[in-house]
């Protein structure tokens, strides 16, 4: 008689569920015994083989026989009558599950308290971004004022390239920003993060929208510079390319793809090259300064033509006394890499204190040992 007082399962007869608690909680006046229900599975289990194969609907069990088994317990179906109704209709919910998920994703957005804006421009971007930024992004942005004045994020729009992240510090875009488009305060930390981008991925340069290409720093700790500028296109896949170990690099390997592109029409590659032209031009600058030293023919013309590295070389010192050690690190890798006898004091000048301002010293010892004595020589065993 108490067995009649218990609440009928819903899916009388055609429940399969073993677990005891459900048995014990709810009334199965048709079910059969277990003997009969093992033919009965592995006849199930033959038709199912002899039939049509698998679709994908038929994985996601998007199917009405198969919903059934997929219920967690008569509870959940209680408190969640919208689910039960969509699945008696046959409905596909699965999809709609998906989605809904990644549309929460979106959502959890919280309230974050606002971070300090010092009056320096590299200081507030380490506040925002917890993260200094290399000689060639503020070299880059030049470059971008000089293409447009006015608006130097958005000189490289008509190639399809917008400059954004930590570059909208520099154009002041931050500024009067007390609330963000989901009325939360700015979160710099989210700012131009895509959905695929890891913390070591800074974006600074957004491109089209349908594929959601972008380009940004990618760096393996957060207290050193970039490793290198990489490329995602998060509509498209997570995988992250290299593009270049600078932002003018990066732009003109992106520029030297698009002219190679069938689908780009002549207007737009005469663009292309112009710009392509001016990256190279503004890039060079540094070397033209370099070979004026190197090929100087005597000692007071190469003091004059010396003059605008030590203007470098005296904010680089400046730069060391606010901490930002990647500037003196990236000029005397610049001057490595040139080459040149001529160099050499001063590398050692600016790379073993580099060096041992990052905590780096054992590769301070390794840069003076080289530079002791450096060959062009195929022959360096030193054994």
């Amino acid at each position: 008689m108490a067995s009649n007082l218990k609440p009928l399962c819903k899916f009388g007869e055609k429940c399969y569920r073993k677990n005891p608690q459900h048995l014990n909680d709810f009334r199965h006046p048709k079910r059969k015994s277990e003997e009969e229900d093992e033919p009965e599975t592995k006849k199930r289990q033959k038709v199912q083989q002899e039939g049509k194969k698998k679709t994908i609907d038929d994985f996601f069990g998007h199917t009405k026989k198969q919903q059934p088994t997929e219920v967690n317990d008569e509870e959940d179906r209680a408190e969640n009558p919208s689910d039960s109704g969509a699945e008696d209709s046959g409905e596909d919910t699965g999809a709609c599950r998906g989605n809904s998920e990644e549309e929460k994703e979106g959502e959890e957005e919280e309230e974050v308290e606002a971070p300090d804006s010092p009056a320096d421009v590299k200081e507030n971007i380490r506040a925002k971004f917890l993260v200094d930024m290399p000689g060639d992004f503020y070299q880059f942005w030049d470059f971008c004022k000089a293409e447009n004045p006015h608006k130097p994020c958005d000189a490289l729009k008509d190639l399809g390239f917008q400059l954004v992240g930590p570059f909208d510090i520099l154009a002041g875009n931050h500024k009067g920003k007390t609330k963000n488009q989901h009325g939360k305060r700015p979160n710099f930390l989210l700012h131009w993060r895509y959905y695929y981008d890891p913390p070591e991925f800074q974006t600074l340069i957004k491109g089209d929208d349908s594929s959601q290409f972008h380009l940004g720093y990618f760096r393996d700790d957060p207290s050193e510079m970039p490793a290198f500028v990489a490329s995602n296109s998060a509509a498209v896949d997570c995988i992250i390319s290299s593009k270049g170990d600078n932002l003018f690099a990066a732009v003109n390997c992106c520029l030297e793809e698009q002219l190679k592109s069938k689908d780009t029409d002549s207007s737009k590659k005469a663009m292309l090259k112009s710009l392509a032209e001016k990256l190279k031009k503004f890039a060079a600058d540094l070397k033209k300064i370099f070979k004026k030293i190197a090929d100087s023919k005597s000692e007071a013309e190469r003091d004059m033509n010396y003059e605008p590295l030590q203007e470098l070389i005296t904010l680089i010192q400046f730069a060391n006394d606010e901490c930002d050690y990647g500037e003196g690190l990236e000029l005397g890798m610049d001057l490595f890499c040139y080459g040149g006898k001529v160099f050499h004091s001063t590398i050692l000048q600016l790379l073993p204190l580099a060096y041992m301002l990052l905590n780096r010293n054992e590769f301070g010892k390794i840069i003076e040992a080289h530079l002791k004595n450096r060959q062009k020589s195929a022959d360096l065993s030193q054994l």
